[in-house]
C-alpha cells in the first residue's frame, strides 16, 4: 500500500526570495500535476510562482527509484547496516549510486522549520 501524499498545509515555499518562505499553511500552494509512479505532487506557489517537487529538499528529491524502497534504504542506513548489508536487504536497485547516495541525503521531511 502506497504512503499518502504529504497534505498541502504541511508544506512551505521553498523559493528563498519568497515573502512566505519556509512558512507551512499559509494556503498558497496548489498542485500542478502529479508524475511518476508515485503520484509525486508539481506544486506551484500562489505568492512567487515558483514551481517544484513536493520532494524537494528531502532524501526523496531525485530519487530514481520507487518511495517504498529508497525509505527502506534509508531506514536501513539509519540502523547502521553497511551499504552491502542494505543492498543484500533491500534487493535490487538499478542505480548502485543510490544507496551510497542515500548517506549524504537530508532527511525525508527536510522543509525548512516553521
Amino acid at each position: 500500500m502506497k504512503e499518502p501524499r504529504p497534505a498541502l498545509e504541511n508544506l512551505c515555499c521553498l523559493n528563498a526570495q519568497c515573502k512566505i518562505y519556509g512558512q507551512r499553511g499559509q494556503a498558497n500552494l496548489t498542485v500542478r500535476k502529479t508524475y511518476g509512479a508515485d503520484r509525486i505532487h508539481y506544486l506551484r506557489c500562489g505568492c512567487c510562482g515558483d514551481e517544484f517537487s513536493e520532494r524537494k529538499g528531502t532524501a526523496l528529491f531525485n530519487c530514481k527509484i520507487g518511495e517504498a524502497q529508497a525509505v527502506s534504504v534509508i531506514e536501513h542506513l539509519d540502523r547502521a547496516c553497511s551499504l552491502n548489508a542494505t543492498a543484500a536487504l533491500v534487493g535490487p536497485i538499478p542505480c548502485p549510486d543510490v544507496i551510497a547516495g542515500a548517506r549524504d541525503r537530508p532527511p525525508l521531511f527536510g522543509y525548512p522549520k516553521a
